[in-house]
């Protein structure tokens, strides 16, 4: 099967979601996305020795899936019982 997308470095990746999404990152903000991830979405990467590698497909993916991450936890009430924090809080004094 025939690699489409050409792997990046992260400071062409940087570069990458600048031009396309007009936000400048820090090198070690990718690097974390890579490692540890944002509200439970990591940027998929590929290890070659200490280098990482990404592609443009995997930036465009991540960015949909913090997206859609970010939109399910707004739609979720804050408390699992219905009522609200100042409820709550009401309630405890």
């Amino acid at each position: 099967m025939p690699q489409t997308d050409k792997h990046i470095d992260l400071n062409k990746g940087r570069k990458y979601i600048h031009e396309k999404y007009g936000r400048r990152l820090c090198f070690s903000t990718i690097f974390r996305y890579c490692v540890k991830g944002m509200h439970g979405v990591r940027l998929n990467h590929v290890r070659v020795g200490k280098a990482i590698r990404l592609t443009t497909a995997d930036i465009d993916t991540f960015f949909a899936q913090l997206a859609d991450a970010y939109a399910d936890s707004l739609a979720k009430p804050a408390t699992t019982d219905g009522s609200s924090a100042h409820e709550q809080a009401e309630a405890e004094l």
